[in-house]
């Protein structure tokens, strides 16, 4: 299983998800798709996104039982502790954010 939550995307961007996975909320998709397919939707919406962000949560062989990666501008971040990835809330005034890396697709955040 697979969820995808896209923030502040264009709509064409939520249009080539709905091909793939069942959007149950606005911005908020599930599906059930084969690493391949997963991979490949992931790549291309990363790609085509300029505004906003997407997170991309799949089944995992861990702890967990879930891996969680992030793209964009995210209002939380993932951080790693002893194996386990945990969401971390931040709020940055108006005049840092100009200064905030973009987080890629294979970015590890820690």
């Amino acid at each position: 299983m697979v969820v995808f939550v896209l923030e502040k995307v264009p709509r064409s961007s939520r249009g080539y998800l709905s091909r793939w996975c069942l959007e149950i909320r606005t911005g908020t998709f599930v599906g059930t798709l084969s690493r391949r397919v997963r991979e490949a939707l992931w790549e291309d919406l990363c790609s085509s996104l300029k505004t906003g962000s997407a997170i991309q949560i799949y089944t995992a062989n861990n702890e967990q039982g879930f891996k969680i990666e992030m793209w964009g501008y995210p209002s939380r971040r993932v951080r790693e502790m002893d194996g386990l990835q945990l969401i971390e809330v931040y709020k940055l005034p108006d005049s840092h954010k100009k200064k905030v890396k973009r987080l890629k697709h294979n970015d590890k955040q820690s």
